[in-house]
């Protein structure tokens, strides 16, 4: 009879990131809405794009999206060097906005110290105008970061944070992101799914799929050295982790925030226009 036994449950517990959490949308750079809803309905299912996960779990669209498009709050970028092995200098962008983190960008380049490298992350945190990079500093103790920064500074100057984590990568990587994923606050765009499973495609078929991010993310458990290679995702926790603290800000209430804000100004414009001063406190006449 054990050989009856359904493992379904066994193994959501011990993969515990799924594709189905995820909320999947078009992301434009400069603005998003003040409040999207996950679904899960098999109507919302997105069945053209390549899915990495076990049988079951798809990527889904949103229920809803509400509110206005603003801009966002914040912008940073996370880097994971590589080694001189066969990993990838790996990053993820991400962007915050009222709780709700998009992810802009997250892949990989070949290569660890090399021009070409710099440059490209370089010209990537330009093109998206972070405002934070975050560099893993465990390996190599900062010398990524000090060979970065002249491209940095001759490119797009920006500030730089080395990260050094002292936790057990794997246990960090999904308590960082599962309650994100739970509450259904990361949000990624059917581009960045496509790109991340054709970057690899030059790659064996059998090594190809361990340098995907949708694969390492449903993949990886908390067991020492779960995954092979986990740079994306280890790079998109980092992202992630800058901005836990933000991310528990409720949506609701930041529309709401956001919509005084909006209004005090407005009140402004129409007092300055009207009497030619701006209001002060409530004694304005």
């Amino acid at each position: 009879m054990q050989f009856m036994l359904d493992p379904s449950l066994s193994d959501a517990e011990r993969y515990p990131l799924k594709l189905s959490d995820l909320v999947v949308m078009d992301i434009n750079p400069e603005l998003a809405p003040e409040k999207v809803i996950h679904s899960s309905a098999p109507d919302k299912q997105l069945r053209n794009l390549p899915v990495l996960g076990f049988a079951g779990d798809n990527f889904h669209q949103p229920a809803q999206v509400l509110g206005e498009w603003v801009e966002y709050k914040g912008s940073v970028m996370a880097i994971d060097p590589s080694g001189r092995g066969s990993d990838e200098t790996s990053y993820a962008v991400v962007n915050i906005l009222n709780g709700f983190l998009w992810v802009l960008e997250c892949s990989g380049v070949e290569g660890g110290y090399g021009e070409k490298t710099m440059q490209t992350l370089t010209d990537i945190a330009k093109k998206y105008k972070v405002k934070q990079i975050l560099v893993e500093s465990n390996f190599g103790d900062g010398m990524f970061t000090e060979l970065l920064k002249p491209y940095l500074r001759k490119t797009y100057p920006v500030t730089t944070e080395e990260v050094r984590h002292n936790i057990q990568k794997e246990k960090r990587i999904i308590d960082t992101l599962e309650p994100i994923m739970n509450q259904h606050k990361l949000i990624v765009s059917p581009k960045m799914i496509d790109d991340d499973f054709t970057s690899t495609k030059h790659l064996p078929p059998e090594k190809a799929p361990q340098y995907r991010l949708f694969h390492q993310m449903t993949r990886i458990t908390k067991d020492r050295g779960a995954l092979l290679h986990d740079d994306r995702l280890d790079a998109l926790a980092m992202a992630v982790g800058y901005w836990v603290e933000a991310a528990g800000k409720d949506a609701d209430e930041a529309i709401q925030e956001d919509k005084a804000l909006r209004l005090d100004r407005e009140l402004e414009d129409f007092m300055q226009t009207a009497i030619g001063r701006e209001p002060k406190g409530m004694n304005w006449f």
